[in-house]
């Protein structure tokens, strides 16, 4: 993962291809294949990176790169990923006020099962890393 170093962390994000590359790995391959927008997707790379935990951020590096490895493979994967993708950016748009109308799907699908899953691997990840370097089984 990318530490921001600059005192503007979304100018930074915006202006570093490299770092947005490797902060949201799925809606920046989505980004580049044009099913989603160049906004949309610094919406949604600015929320990621300054509104969520570091368990969270490390599950979603652990499910999302099997996923992008798909992607890649398939155009129908890529095409049925962007879906979901559209509605977390759309509830991510209502809460930065962007939107006036909450999106119900994008809600749910971050509560129900983007952040737990994330939160849930992440957290093994991070508890699995920490034994390791301290030479615990």
């Amino acid at each position: 993962m990318i530490e921001l170093e600059k005192e503007n962390k979304d100018d930074f994000i915006v202006n570093n291809w490299r770092a947005q590359e490797e902060l949201k790995i799925i809606c920046h391959r989505l980004m580049v294949r044009d099913f989603i927008s160049y906004s949309d997707w610094v919406v949604d790379v600015t929320y990621f990176s300054h509104q969520n935990s570091a368990e969270i951020k490390s599950g979603y590096y652990l499910w999302a790169r099997p996923l992008l490895s798909l992607m890649k493979k398939s155009v129908l994967a890529e095409s049925l990923v962007a879906y979901p993708a559209k509605w977390l950016i759309e509830d991510i748009k209502y809460k930065k006020g962007l939107r006036l109308k909450a999106h119900k799907r994008g809600f749910l699908l971050r509560h129900l099962v983007f952040n737990p899953c994330s939160w849930f691997l992440g957290s093994c990840f991070l508890i699995a890393k920490s034994k390791r370097q301290l030479g615990l089984r």
